[in-house]
């Protein structure tokens, strides 16, 4: 059953107001997919700022051509498997140790890991499409507003459901840059939450061809500086501990206590 709203990019492609290719399925899948490849590689050890705000615009544009909520699911399965397979690269180290043995087993842990956590991607965005388009007719800004809080919705399950997995969260992007004491106010959710309303607001800009908004808030956010180690901060003592005489430790049998 095609969305009464889901394919607000295909009305927009139709008055001519945008400029993107409509492709076909398939083409948005594997469009996706690279997409979230970019998504990741503002994560370590890539650091590439904004390159995530721009993939995660690529995967919402693309989610937003979609039009069911299923061909929505699998649209959003692919940005994440393509998100989570160069944000988890590094998860076949382990088998490389002793390659000869356990080396086999790495292809696996990578694509079925990153295909697991794409799950949690698909699910939510599926789901909300299907009750929220089934209820009322969504404008391009409304249903950009529907993917962030699905997309929100998955990041926080993920970290939670089965013990949790937080690692390559969206906003570990932000790490790097001077948004990280945001981190102390809003959490990691909260930096996630500030890239996704970025990357939907730039799908916006260029669907409605507002290019002017879109470069500036691209060239602030490209102007982040790359990471830098924090200073060193004075250690501080509490007055009873303070003390010029040197500290003396007690150590028995090669162990210190």
């Amino acid at each position: 059953m095609p969305m009464r709203g889901g394919s607000a990019v295909a009305r927009a492609l139709a008055t001519g107001r945008c400029c993107v290719i409509m492709p076909r399925l398939g083409d948005l899948r594997l469009l996706a997919c690279l997409a979230g490849g970019i998504a990741a590689l503002g994560l370590a050890p890539f650091n590439i700022v904004i390159a995530t705000p721009l993939g995660l615009a690529g995967v919402m544009l693309f989610v937003c051509q979609a039009a069911t909520p299923r061909s929505v699911a699998a649209v959003g399965f692919w940005g994440g498997f393509g998100y989570f397979l160069v944000a988890l690269h590094w998860i076949v180290e382990p088998f490389l140790v002793y390659a000869a043995q356990e080396g086999w087993m790495a292809p696996f842990a990578l694509f079925g890991l990153s295909a697991g956590l794409a799950l949690f991607v698909a699910v939510p965005l599926g789901g909300y499409c299907r009750v929220a388009c089934a209820i009322c007719f969504l404008s391009l800004p409304q249903f950009l507003a529907l993917i962030i809080l699905a997309l929100s919705v998955g990041e926080y399950a993920r970290a939670y459901l089965l013990t949790g997995f937080p690692w390559a969260m969206v906003g570990h992007a932000l790490i790097g840059s001077d948004m990280r004491m945001v981190a102390a106010i809003m959490g990691g959710h909260g930096m996630g939450l500030i890239l996704l309303i970025l990357a939907a607001f730039w799908a916006y800009c260029l669907v409605e061809k507002k290019w002017s908004v879109g470069g500036l808030q691209a060239i602030a956010v490209a102007g982040q500086p790359l990471p830098h180690p924090l200073p060193r901060l004075p250690r501080l003592m509490h007055p009873c501990c303070a003390s010029s005489n040197p500290m003396r430790r007690k150590i028995r049998n090669g162990a210190p206590r």
